[in-house]
């Protein structure tokens, strides 16, 4: 019967352990950027609807600085909260021109623990006339 050489074993097991130094980092890369994937899809996800609903009372006729109000950084439509509470709203101007309004709008992650994979921001821009 042969028996495993006391370097034999040692090589072997270095090998193993570079084998599962990479397999590691490879999946800590995957659920990363699981992680990252989901920030930035709520961050699009609610800075899409609240345009949606910033554009269609522009549309609509009503004055948005009257309508629209961001409080502890939630947006809010006369009182009824659009963003959720996975996001802040960092930034909204309305600018008047011409009889419309240009809508800018920052939304950002909220990220408690300042953790990287969880930074997510997006900045929208939008111009909107209301309709004859």
């Amino acid at each position: 019967m042969k028996a495993f050489t006391l370097i034999e074993l040692i090589i072997y097991m270095a090998i193993v352990a570079v084998i599962l130094t990479f397999a590691f980092g490879y999946a800590w890369n995957i659920i990363y950027g699981g992680v990252k994937t989901a920030s930035y899809r709520e961050v699009q996800q609610n800075g899409r609807l609240a345009m949606e609903k910033i554009t269609k009372a522009i549309r609509d006729g009503q004055d948005p600085n009257s309508v629209f109000t961001v409080t502890s950084n939630v947006l809010y439509e006369s009182g009824t909260a659009l963003t959720s509470d996975q996001v802040e709203i960092t930034n909204l101007v309305f600018t008047v021109f011409g009889g419309g309004y240009k809508t800018e709008m920052t939304v950002e992650y909220n990220n408690l623990g300042n953790r990287p994979e969880y930074e997510a921001s997006v900045d929208l821009e939008t111009t909107t006339l209301p309709r004859q």
